[in-house]
């Protein structure tokens, strides 16, 4: 296990209480923890938009009808 630091943030109430209400919701069971899970989803949602080394990969998938009229220009359209 890694080494714990302890930091202090400042919040406007009307936000820590909406944290705090989805926190219980999810059962996360400290403020602290929902707070890493919080900053793990920022790091991770936008870490591939900085400049790196990293490589990034995606994968588009598109469910659909082979019955429904048209969907296959439409696909194309959105391929192009």
């Amino acid at each position: 296990m890694s080494k714990v630091v302890r930091a202090g943030v400042s919040f406007p109430a009307e936000l820590l209480e909406s944290f705090d209400k989805i926190v219980e919701r999810m059962g996360l069971g400290s403020r602290s923890r929902g707070i890493q899970e919080a900053i793990r989803t920022f790091i991770s949602i936008n870490s591939w938009n900085l400049p790196g080394d990293e490589e990034v990969a995606g994968v588009l998938l598109i469910h659909y009808s082979h019955e429904e009229k048209g969907v296959e220009e439409e696909l194309t359209h959105t391929q192009h």
